[in-house]
């Protein structure tokens, strides 16, 4: 069975964490260490893997994370970057509603996933980043060079880049290029989050559509 198989399965599982705790993806804290977990991938690879959709699986990852509370939500958007609306999770499973739920007392309500929505996302993604300009948050066909990617990896301070910090409020002592995402987290890459890490990573290698 191949790796990529093998991530199917455990998925088809249930084997994946629910992100409960997002990170400004441009800034915001003291950056760790790269993680062993995340050395050494084949980011090559990642262009044969399945073809991956933004809308029916890069959001949810994003509807049921980042967009929980005021991270990279409307209108608070750190570091200028916006992932959409929060979408309804159960059995950790992902879900659009059709409207807002007008009895909903959470502050940040699931809301629908319009193609408004969708393009504003894929606009904030393909723009360059805040914290480190020179760098774009999503290269086409390239996961290794996307600061997104490095975010998650947690290698956003190992490229040379001159960042800003955007969100200096997490920590007493923050760093110029900010913490990896999910914000206090282990990098996506590892354990139980790989297949998110994974899709993320395939979207874009395979062209980064807006599909």
């Amino acid at each position: 069975m191949s790796v990529w198989e093998q991530r199917r399965v455990f998925a088809s599982l249930g084997v994946t964490l629910l992100l409960t705790a997002c990170g400004n993806s441009d800034g915001g804290g003291s950056s760790p260490p790269p993680s062993g977990g995340c050395a050494g991938i084949d980011y090559a690879a990642y262009a044969s893997a399945p073809t991956v959709s933004l809308k029916e699986d890069v959001m949810p990852i994003f509807g049921g994370s980042c967009t929980t509370t005021d991270c990279h939500n409307s209108p608070e958007k750190k570091a200028g970057l916006y992932l959409g609306v929060r979408c309804n999770t159960v059995n950790r499973v992902c879900t659009f509603p059709d409207a807002v739920d007008p009895n909903a007392t959470n502050s940040h309500p699931a809301e629908p996933l319009t193609q408004e929505v969708l393009d504003a996302v894929y606009l904030s993604l393909t723009s360059p980043s805040t914290t480190a300009p020179s760098a774009q948050r999503v290269v086409k066909n390239d996961p290794e060079h996307s600061f997104l990617i490095q975010k998650l990896a947690g290698t956003q301070a190992d490229h040379g880049y001159e960042c800003e910090n955007q969100d200096p409020s997490h920590t007493s002592n923050p760093q110029p290029c900010g913490d990896s995402m999910p914000l206090g987290s282990t990098a996506l890459c590892e354990g139980s989050s790989r297949d998110r890490f994974d899709k993320i990573a395939a979207w874009i290698a395979q062209g980064a559509n807006e599909n």
